[in-house]
């Protein structure tokens, strides 16, 4: 699969999860869009789609306000990819690159007090990958968010941490299937 349909796929996803809320359907500009788009099959209709949902966050509809932001978030760090992608394929390693370390090191600055003290699995890994600042080849990086995905599915504890992660799911789930393309 390339990497232009696994990327599309998760567009979808996301999309998917936007038609599902179905709060936003007295917004004729949301319903239209949602009658005359099945599926997101290109740029124009992703950036429409984000207009939409920072659209949709004015109504302040504090219920839906993190699904929201999560869902902005997802799909622009879709089009990112999508644009490095056609932009010059050659840097998407790069870019990929850029993406896991950014991922752990966010993590680890939105929640050093907890990830320094803290002896859970989580935590561990990301003290590991900020603590080894040297590049991961693509095995040990797939490898690395394979286990950062299974650890934040066995974790029942609820923190920021843990939030922020599961908030991050999607991308970090995007970030493993594009590596095992390169």
């Amino acid at each position: 699969m390339s990497i232009e349909k696994i990327i599309f796929n998760q567009i979808n996803k996301s999309y998917q999860s936007f038609k599902m809320l179905d709060a936003f359907s007295f917004d004729s500009n949301v319903k239209n869009f949602l009658n005359i788009n099945l599926r997101i099959e290109n740029i124009a209709q992703l950036e429409e789609l984000i207009k939409l949902i920072k659209s949709s966050k004015q109504y302040n509809l504090v219920v839906f306000e993190k699904i929201l932001n999560q869902l902005e978030n997802e799909l622009i760090f879709y089009k990112k990819i999508l644009a490095v992608f056609y932009k010059n394929p050659q840097d998407m390693s790069e870019f990929i690159q850029e993406n896991f370390y950014k991922l752990f090191i966010v993590s680890y600055q939105e929640n050093k007090d907890y990830i320094i003290t803290s002896e859970d699995k989580i935590s561990l890994l990301i003290k590991k990958v900020i603590e080894n600042e040297e590049k991961y080849n693509i095995e040990q990086k797939s490898e690395l968010l394979t286990n950062l995905l299974n650890y934040i599915k066995q974790n029942k504890q609820k923190n920021k941490l843990q939030t922020d992660l599961i908030s991050n799911q999607q991308i970090i789930i995007t970030l493993l299937e594009v590596l095992k393309i390169i």
